[in-house]
């Protein structure tokens, strides 16, 4: 009886155990998903909040500028377009809204104030003749991998293009402004065509709209009205708005393509136009590192997708907003290497191809010219100048190009060069820009500064093979012995980027050479 009851109370004491253990489980995972369900939760919060909009006044309220003065009837009457995601998601064909804090005087006072609006009630902060509301601009570019053939044939390359890039933007016509006083020199008609492209939305032209619908106060309140849209309709189809009228837009079009090897993109962080609230989000992905040089971004995160950056400015002038270059390259010297890599190896394979064809009778015309000045004339009257644009700065094969005999300045230097080689001569490739360098280029490491390609020879004269086209005359240019030697652990060469061209000596060794028009 002693043993059968103290089992029974082992028994009991494991089994009460037992229950004690799989209640702690309980309250214990119970206590670790609801934290993390917290975690969620006040991230999702924190997220809502950080991208939470503001009304208008509460945005000028704190970001507000002395110089870009508004006064309370222009907020009043704006306020109610500025967050426009509510009037683009009505289906309705027409309808009318009377906005809170608005009395029935209001609505005649915001009609006259935007439709006619006198210089002496118009802040000089709109010095145009229109105004961005809201603008919210997206872009998250795809990142391209050649297929398995390709590979096979070349080395493996990447290029950012075809992403998505959309435009939500919601502006206002205003009245021609007219002050000469500040530079501003406006035609005196108040019309314009039918169709015509807002001068903010230049580059949108030939986007494609998704969605359009037009808003305009009244005297009874705001009225909202739908604008068909046909499929495939771009932005430069739609009808014209009248003065005093919104325009709310929903646009997408192809986001421009970034090579992979130290292709920048530029982009302006400001329209040609004032804005109260502009914000440019960049979706980076995570297979690709870039390199952002600029103004510096307000907020990043990582998702799943990649890295995201969101610029945001309000109450921007026209011009005003900085400008955002992205890279594939951060430092000089990977651009240094990258570059020395392609025309190293395409002046190999030139000079290979070049050899063979001199042992066989039927190409020994490549003999004939001796000196810069008769490979100039034999270039010129043998081969095409056609620019290559899909290959930037990697020289289409040797046997492609002396079948087609077509090629822009890359397959001309490099072919001019070996011939030289070949013959005795020492020059060297150096790549150049046909337009002016803006100053702040050799701050941003980017192959995207220069978009010609030259020969060069340290000496009195230095020949100049870049613009190989039909009105080309000139042989040798003048100007081309001044140079520097260009330090690849230098973060930024010190050298004032006016007419430069960049010669490359070797893999860690390069020189600019100045160029003088």
């Amino acid at each position: 009886m002693l043993r059968e009851y103290e089992d029974k109370r082992v028994y009991r004491m494991h089994k009460s155990f037992h229950n004690l253990m799989i209640t702690g489980l309980i309250v214990f995972g119970s206590s670790l998903l609801s934290n993390a369900c917290m975690h969620h939760l006040k991230q999702a919060h924190r997220l809502k909040d950080k991208y939470q909009d503001f009304s208008l006044e509460e945005a000028y309220a704190t970001h507000q500028d002395p110089p870009h003065q508004i006064s309370k009837e222009w907020l009043k009457c704006l306020a109610p377009f500025f967050n426009k995601a509510s009037l683009l998601a009505r289906r309705d064909r027409r309808q009318v809204q009377r906005p809170q804090n608005i009395e029935s005087e209001g609505s005649e006072y915001c009609y006259s104030l935007l439709n006619r609006p006198g210089l002496e009630r118009r802040p000089k902060f709109l010095n145009r003749d229109w105004l961005v509301i809201n603008a919210r601009e997206h872009m998250r570019p795809s990142l391209g991998i050649q297929s398995q053939i390709q590979r096979q044939i070349g080395p493996l390359k990447h290029s950012l293009n075809q992403g998505d890039w959309s435009l939500n933007i919601t502006l206002i016509r205003l009245t021609p402004y007219q002050d000469q006083a500040q530079g501003v020199d406006k035609p005196q008609k108040g019309s314009l065509p039918k169709q015509h492209t807002p001068s903010p939305l230049k580059l949108w032209a030939s986007a494609k709209v998704h969605r359009a619908s037009l808003s305009e106060w009244t005297l009874d309140g705001i009225q909202d009205r739908p604008i068909p849209i046909d499929h495939d309709m771009m932005l430069s189809q739609l009808p014209t708005p009248r003065v005093g009228q919104v325009l709310h837009l929903e646009l997408s079009q192809k986001a421009p393509k970034i090579l992979r090897g130290a292709w920048a993109w530029h982009h302006q962080l400001w329209l040609n136009s004032p804005a109260l609230q502009r914000s440019f989000t960049f979706n980076a992905p995570r297979a690709i590192k870039l390199s952002y040089f600029g103004d510096p971004a307000q907020s990043e995160e990582n998702e799943s997708y990649g890295h995201l950056l969101r610029w945001q400015r309000y109450f921007q002038a026209s011009g005003e907003g900085g400008d955002l270059y992205i890279s594939t390259m951060d430092t000089w010297s990977k651009l240094h290497n990258w570059l020395w890599k392609r025309f190293q190896y395409a002046s190999q394979q030139y000079e290979k191809g070049l050899i063979q064809r001199l042992n066989a009778s039927r190409f020994k015309y490549f003999l004939y010219p001796r000196n810069p000045r008769d490979i100039h004339r034999w270039l010129r009257q043998y081969f095409k100048y056609e620019p290559q644009s899909k290959t930037p700065y990697d020289p289409m094969p040797i046997a492609d190009f002396l079948r087609s005999r077509q090629g822009d300045c890359k397959e001309f230097s490099t072919l001019a060069q070996v011939l030289l080689k070949l013959q005795g001569h020492h020059t060297f490739l150096a790549l150049s820009s046909s337009t002016p360098i803006p100053r702040y280029a050799l701050r941003t490491p980017s192959i995207g500064w220069f978009n010609h390609v030259l020969l060069w020879r340290p000496s009195e004269e230095a020949l100049r093979l870049a613009e190989l086209s039909a009105d080309s005359q000139s042989v040798v240019s003048l100007g081309l012995t001044q140079h520097r030697w260009f330090d690849p652990t230098s973060p930024i060469p010190d050298l004032a980027p006016t007419g430069l061209a960049y010669v490359l000596l070797g893999p860690q060794r390069g020189a600019w050479i100045s160029i003088s028009q």
